[in-house]
């Protein structure tokens, strides 16, 4: 038996991509949009200005403009969008989910 291995060198924007497309095709999974849905085009869009919103900011930041990041709000809400997106694969949830719920939401 003959075992071939292949390697690829990917640059820091080919890693990123990847990583990006992954996290909306999951996305769109748990979502339950399907590959060629009458939506996927404009899901695909929304996930991604979701995904980007902090460096699509900071990069057309200019020095006349103000920027304020709460960034202990976007942090909770990410955190529970992907507490949400577990219990809708697993039905449910660890102790560790359930005490930010109630100490964080809940507060």
């Amino acid at each position: 038996m003959k075992i071939q291995v292949k390697t690829e060198t990917l640059s820091n924007l080919e890693i990123a991509k990847r990583q990006l497309d992954e996290l909306i095709n999951g996305s769109l999974k748990l979502n339950g949009t399907s590959l060629g849905d009458p939506g996927e085009k404009q899901a695909r869009k929304d996930i991604a200005n979701t995904l980007n919103y902090f460096k699509n900011k900071l990069k057309h930041y200019n020095e006349q403009d103000s920027m304020t990041f709460s960034v202990d709000y976007f942090a909770v809400e990410v955190i529970d969008r992907a507490i949400c997106n577990y219990f809708k694969c697993t039905q449910n949830e660890t102790p560790l989910m359930q005490k930010f719920k109630n100490e964080v939401l809940d507060a």
